[in-house]
């Protein structure tokens, strides 16, 4: 029997199915690679959150020298020690297999990657750091 127009109705449908699965497999693609974009973009602020504690921790010990007790001159070198520390230790901890890139900050900007100050109560989480005495410094934000 002929169907008018010449097209049989078996051969309609399967054109059917595979205009559907096409447009299927095109949405599941694009919905998998979305998805190992969000968790890249996961990894990767795990990752600088973890590069950062390291980085603050280790100039923080290090800026609990005892040679701070010496004067100024013993405070900058520790200081400066503190810093590259710091810096050190942040660039063991890659950031989506990249070292962080932090400046010194040696002038202790409030905008600079590694900065110094003081918590009179560290157990406060919205105190802010104080910059007016280096001798005093107890804290390291990264």
């Amino acid at each position: 029997m002929s169907v008018p127009g010449g097209f049989r109705n078996g051969a309609r449908r399967r054109g059917v199915t595979a205009v559907t699965v096409t447009a299927s497999l095109v949405l599941l693609i694009g919905m998998a690679s979305m998805t190992i974009d969000v968790g890249m973009m996961y990894r990767g602020r795990t990752e600088a959150q973890a590069s950062s504690d390291a980085a603050a921790m280790a100039a923080a010990w290090q800026l609990m020298d005892q040679d701070r007790l010496r004067g100024s001159s013993y405070v900058d070198a520790v200081s400066n020690a503190a810093r590259v520390t710091g810096d050190e230790f942040a660039g063991r901890n890659n950031i989506v297999n990249e070292p962080p890139d932090l400046d010194l900050n040696v002038e202790n900007h409030a905008g600079g990657d590694i900065l110094f100050g003081r918590l009179e109560n560290p157990d406060d989480a919205n105190e802010a750091m104080t910059f007016a005495d280096p001798s005093r410094f107890n804290a390291v934000r990264v």
